[in-house]
């Protein structure tokens, strides 16, 4: 049914391409989880970095949130949470004997609130206010 939270894969990238995805961008209105990914190195030799990143055009922030090394003939996984607002996007480096996948959710609604970009810095003497309820 349109308008419900479904699980899907947002990436998807074949031994023998390398080098870096193309990116998934959270579509407008839409919020989405990051939720896992994996990387199969079907080489005889451990591969290079792999590299899992999220991305904001907008501010030009790029975040790392997966590196490892795929030993060979083995599968590496990450399993966590990132969310993108519309906009941000996610992608990955892999070397060219990687096969890779990258799974989330995309849920519908614009995000709730905005988030705090940069660094904010309080007068010395302010007082920190007590969270309300």
């Amino acid at each position: 049914m349109p308008g419900e939270a479904r699980s899907q894969v947002l990436l998807e990238f074949p031994a023998g391409a390398g080098g870096q995805s193309g990116v998934f961008y959270s579509p407008a209105n839409h919020v989405t989880l990051v939720k896992s990914a994996y990387f199969y190195n079907q080489a005889a030799a451990d591969s290079t970095d792999v590299l899992l990143s999220v991305y904001d055009p907008e501010v030009g922030i790029i975040v790392r949130i997966f590196t490892g090394i795929v030993p060979a003939g083995k599968a590496v996984e990450w399993q966590g949470w990132a969310v993108l607002n519309p906009g941000q996007g996610v992608y990955m480096n892999v070397p060219a004997d990687v096969s890779a996948w990258v799974s989330g959710a995309v849920l519908s609604g614009p995000a709730q609130f905005p988030p705090t970009i940069g660094s904010l810095t309080k007068p010395a003497d302010a007082a920190v206010p007590p969270p309300s309820m």
